[in-house]
């Protein structure tokens, strides 16, 4: 196919003289432009400039059919090429394509399938047994090496056996390795348990003071002052005075709250120096 099949025997030949036309076209607009647009000359600026843009309208109209008929023959020729070529060689390189690309997507499947089945002997050998394949983020390309992949199932499952090793020797190991077996995240993982336990501790703390017995209450009972009994007259033929027995006090009964001890032990020295009467309970 080294024959050359496609020869251009004539080549277009366009004539053109917009050199020449180039000078007069800028003096017009040159012309215009330095004319000063006010109230009694705008309308023939008006003019001119439709003069102008009549102007221009022609010679797109010429520079559009001259397109036209240059690239009509080189449309003609791009439909026949199209037939007897792009169509011919297009499907077969589609249908070629799709052959080669369901070789290959069987040829990356079994690499795939290899590379598990090495991480499957690697993980079992480490005893790591809560991890898949797909955990840990390997992407199996066609032009990888087998070499390349396993050594990245190694790195993979060496980190994760060193991470676990590393759990053993923490505080709460149990509840450390319940988050990492979820997240794979060493440091997020004993995070989660130190903040859980902190929360938990406070809760603890919160309800312990909750059941914490009330303050003492200490109860200062006052009596009630002594009124001075009202003497009856003495009549005047009897000498002797008669007095009657006195009321029973009654009680007063107060109730003080301390919150300190130092509190409780102030208000008794009170209640002592009055000689008042008082319960602690």
């Amino acid at each position: 196919m080294s024959e050359q099949l496609i020869a251009i025997k004539q080549l277009p030949v366009i004539e053109e003289r917009l050199q020449s036309i180039s000078a007069a076209i800028q003096e017009q607009t040159t012309k215009v432009l330095s004319l000063a647009v006010t109230e009694d000359t705008v309308k023939e600026i008006k003019k001119r400039r439709t003069e102008l843009n009549k102007n221009f309208k022609e010679l797109e109209e010429q520079r559009k059919a001259v397109k036209s008929a240059v690239m009509a023959p080189y449309e003609a020729f791009e439909e026949v090429y199209k037939k007897y070529v792009t169509d011919i060689f297009k499907p077969a390189d589609t249908k070629l394509k799709a052959r080669i690309d369901e070789v290959e997507s069987s040829l990356l499947d079994d690499k795939r399938s290899q590379v598990a089945t090495y991480f499957q002997e690697t993980a079992a050998v480490l005893n790591i047994d809560f991890v898949k394949f797909e955990d840990l983020g390997i992407k199996v390309l066609f032009s990888d090496s087998m070499k390349k992949l396993k050594d990245h199932v190694d790195d993979a499952l060496n980190k994760i056996a060193g991470e676990l090793a590393v759990i053993a020797t923490l505080d709460c190991p149990e509840e450390i390795l319940v988050e990492y077996k979820y997240n794979l995240n060493l440091t997020s993982s004993v995070l989660t348990v130190k903040t859980r336990r902190e929360r938990l501790a406070a809760e603890l703390q919160r309800k312990a003071e909750m059941q914490q017995p009330a303050p003492v209450v200490a109860q200062t009972i006052i009596p009630e002052p002594v009124v001075p009994a009202a003497k009856e007259p003495e009549p005047e033929e009897i000498p002797e005075v008669v007095t009657t027995p006195e009321p029973e006090q009654s009680l007063i009964t107060i109730t003080i709250k301390c919150h300190t001890y130092d509190e409780l032990m102030a208000i008794t020295e009170v209640c002592k120096t009055r000689r008042l009467a008082y319960t602690i309970s």
